[in-house]
């Protein structure tokens, strides 16, 4: 079974240490077990 995460606005935004929030999940996470779904918004 793999995590699957959808973004919101707040990881391109808050900062932990200097680093975007996204930037860290993405650094951070397991290729195996994880997959990133991008949410670029409604156009």
């Amino acid at each position: 079974m793999k995590f699957r995460y959808n973004n919101h606005w707040a990881e391109f935004i808050e900062q932990l240490n200097g680093m975007m929030l996204l930037n860290i999940m993405m650094k951070n996470l397991d290729v195996n077990k994880a997959v990133m779904q991008l949410d670029i918004g409604n156009m």
